[in-house]
């Protein structure tokens, strides 16, 4: 391979996109094969680029030598691991100057001659600078604040009821709480729990536990909180985010400031579901019986939100049903005597042609629940277990004033106004979702009383508005504070240090070297940047199933999205408690905490 710098014949500076497959291959440089040979020179495409002072004295230098090893190494951390589908994958680079950094051409959708190529880190500094010799601000993203007088408040609140009733199952689900303590499989797995609870050996083994559809490991926070003693996670989740905020919270390897818990834990052995279902006999052979599964998959062809939504026969749909199978057949496989619990959680569905078919995978209705029963926030779900469930008692005393803000509140405690529900209880937060159009969605409003005095002296009063922080949204779902919110600071801070280097010689330091392995599961997203006041923001893509649905994510947006996706801690503890009894038992540093409504 080699770089070939000159002029073309509009003066402009010229590189060869390198064919890094070509690289070292005897067979093809010895061939006298016409095909071959044309179909390299295809390969080899000249790019125009215009050479800043710094560089264009060096742009009639004579060609040099580039092994294929020293291509990869010079890969941008962006592109070292290519995600792209495979019939679009390339070989070809790209660099925009003599000590930068290359990028793969198909991750930035390069297929023909484009003049003057920037990466996309490079367009934002150049806007930077730009900014700087214009003497101009650079525009902030910022959202401006916004108030309201009481009236427009009132309306609002009505508004934001009226969606979030709609968001819900408003149908009585024939009172399935009832329907599955007199369901003839589901008292065939009490009766086998039962059983479990009266062997000598009860409460002396540690669980092994494989969390599928982990997200950022809220199952695995209800276990620790109930003490159980585990001794293996097992955790699958295609989104690296929520990988790095599980690692952040939970293995000592990976944050050296937390407590060594004597927990092993497995990433790497299966990144999708379907690389475990389709290895159920690999899976037993290197990690033996598994004891607990758990998993939420994807919901989106359940929720009542999407009007295209189509239940089971989805593309996201078929990973309920399909992950109630993988149950069975791990059961199977890994023999009776070896009990395995689960807990597979989903939005609570609407249709009964969906239901139908996912109770007979599972044998067991789904068991309706509703976060508001025990937390200051609603979150309708439906679970399938093996256990025994024990009927929730609301606590209508909790409130969300302990987890919000000093002064701010929902609108209708600020406003004074119709502050219970049609059933007398306080209100309670609306559900938090997690696509980027519904996370700060009106639903999402809490309010601060604003009073002033105008220049009459008379008491003037506004309602500022703003919508739950990260931080709230924690708190309200039960999880340790700075559970989400101090990972994903962490994560942009170290993800700087990587996607922020530019030329060769940076690569070559050893802080890219040690983070670059650190987020080595990050290369391959796709990343934007955007101005910030003075400051570059990193934003994140999230795992897609559609090109047309790529939605980026800042820190903040990303965060609320992770937890509109999670579990309500207080309910599934409540679901496990029962396993207390079939496992040994621990404490766990940082997991004892209270509830902020306790506290």
């Amino acid at each position: 391979m080699s770089e070939a710098k000159g002029e073309d014949s509009n003066g402009h500076g010229v590189i060869v996109i390198y064919d890094i497959s070509s690289c070292g291959s005897d067979a093809e440089d010895s061939s006298d094969d016409a095909e071959i040979a044309a179909n390299r020179s295809k390969r080899q495409r000249m790019m125009p680029l215009s050479l800043s002072p710094a560089l264009s004295s060096s742009s009639s230098s004579s060609s040099s030598s580039l092994s294929s090893s020293d291509a990869e190494d010079e890969i941008a951390f962006c592109c070292k691991v290519c995600m792209c589908p495979h019939d679009e994958q390339s070989s070809h680079l790209i660099s925009s100057g003599d000590d930068a950094v290359f990028h793969r051409c198909c991750c930035h959708k390069i297929d023909s001659y484009k003049p003057d190529w920037k990466s996309p880190f490079d367009v934002v500094c150049l806007q930077m600078e730009e900014n700087l010799l214009n003497n101009q601000p650079e525009h902030s993203i910022e959202k401006g604040e916004e108030y309201y007088g009481k009236e427009d408040s009132k309306k609002l609140i009505r508004s934001d009821a009226t969606k979030e009733s709609s968001y819900e199952n408003e149908l009585s689900m024939y009172a399935y709480d009832q329907v599955i303590y007199t369901c003839a499989k589901f008292l065939k797995y009490n009766r086998k729990y039962q059983a479990v609870t009266r062997e000598e050996h009860r409460k002396s083994k540690r669980a092994v536990v494989l969390d599928v559809f982990a997200g950022i490991g809220a199952g695995v926070v209800a276990l620790k909180r109930l003490g159980i003693d585990i001794k293996k996670v097992i955790h699958i989740e295609i989104d690296p985010v929520c990988t790095h905020v599980f690692k952040q919270n939970h293995d000592c390897k990976y944050n050296n400031d937390l407590v060594n818990d004597d927990i092993s834990y497995v990433y790497d052995a299966y990144s999708r579901f379907e690389d475990v279902e389709s290895d159920i006999e690999g899976l037993l052979e290197k990690y033996g019986s598994i004891d607990i599964v758990m998993g939420g998959p994807p919901c989106q062809d359940y929720t009542p939100v999407n009007a295209f939504r189509k239940g089971v026969e989805g593309e996201q749909g078929k990973y309920l049903p399909n992950f109630g199978k993988f149950i069975q057949v791990l059961q199977e496989q890994q023999g009776h005597e070896n009990p395995l619990f689960f807990l597979v959680e989903n939005v609570e569905i609407r249709k009964m042609e969906d239901m139908n078919p996912i109770q007979e995978v599972f044998g067991i209705p789904g068991f309706p629940t509703d976060a508001k029963d025990l937390s200051p926030c609603r979150r309708k779900r439906h679970f399938w277990i093996n256990f025994p469930v024990e009927r929730v008692n609301p606590d209508d005393s909790i409130s969300t004033k302990s987890c919000l803000e000093e002064g701010w509140g929902l609108p209708a405690d600020i406003l004074e106004f119709d502050s219970r529900d049609e059933e007398g209880n306080w209100r309670k937060a609306n559900t938090f979702m997690a696509s980027k159009a519904r996370i700060d969605d009106e639903r999402m409003l809490r309010l601060q009383k604003i009073e002033e005095e105008s220049s009459t002296g008379k008491r003037k009063v506004r309602y500022k508005k703003g919508t739950f922080t990260v931080s709230e949204r924690e708190k309200m779902l039960g999880f340790p504070n700075g559970y989400v919110m101090h990972a994903m600071e962490l994560l942009h801070k170290e993800l700087r240090k990587v996607l922020l280097v530019r030329s060769k010689h940076e690569m070559k330091t050893n802080e890219y070297k040690k983070f670059s392995a650190k987020l080595k599961m990050f290369s391959g997203k796709r990343f934007k940047f955007k101005l910030r006041g003075d400051d570059v923001d990193i934003l994140i893509d999230q795992p897609q199933q559609s090109k047309k649905q790529i939605s980026h994510f800042n820190k903040e947006d990303y965060s609320k999205h992770l937890l509109g996706n999670t579990f309500s801690i207080p309910v599934v503890e409540h679901l496990l408690k029962p396993l207390s009894e079939v496992f040994a038992s621990r404490e766990y540093d940082r997991y004892d905490y209270k509830y902020e409504w306790q506290n």
